[in-house]
């Protein structure tokens, strides 16, 4: 039997997180590590806010 791989689904998590981060400065739009990190602290300062 063939090995999953999973590289569709990773390849398109990584495109919708780079898409959140469209506008960042820096490598925090074009590296996934920290573009992930970005993305969610700025979805808890969203939140965050909302709030006020």
């Amino acid at each position: 039997m063939a090995r999953v791989t999973r590289g569709v689904t990773s390849h398109a998590k990584h495109k919708k997180v780079l898409k959140q981060a469209k506008g960042f400065y820096g490598r925090r739009k074009n590296t996934i590590r920290t573009a992930k990190a970005a993305v969610d602290r700025a979805g808890q300062y969203a939140y965050r806010d909302r709030r006020t």
